[in-house]
């Protein structure tokens, strides 16, 4: 018996399956339901976001940057198609949104 190797076992699929880690701080890190998100590069069908950069399909954000549809977004920059928006370019299928800079043609601003 002490010649016999026994076969490799199949680990335990909850410790083999990759996940995603959690978020650092909500800096730079591809999460999906974040909170106070900055730099989220590629966070898709995020929601609860705060602070968010270069994200999309994101809902109750506010501070978006360079993102597209979004709903209820507050300080967006770089986004169109905004509802309530102040300075909107590049952001498709906005809704709600205020407090934005740099539109191009925009009107009906608040200031």
């Amino acid at each position: 018996m002490d010649d016999y190797i026994a076969p490799p076992t199949h680990k335990d699929a909850t410790t083999t399956t990759t996940t995603n880690p959690p978020p650092k701080d909500g800096y730079d890190a591809p999460n999906r339901n974040c909170s106070n998100c900055h730099g989220c590069t590629g966070c898709v069908n995020c929601s609860n976001c705060t602070d968010c950069h270069a994200s999309t399909n994101l809902s109750n954000c506010t501070d978006c940057h360079e993102s597209r549809n979004l709903s209820n977004c507050d300080g967006c920059y770089n986004s169109k198609n905004c509802s309530n928006s102040h300075g909107l370019v590049d952001c498709e299928d906005c809704s709600n949104c205020r407090n934005l800079r740099g539109r191009k043609g925009a009107s009906n601003e608040t200031g």
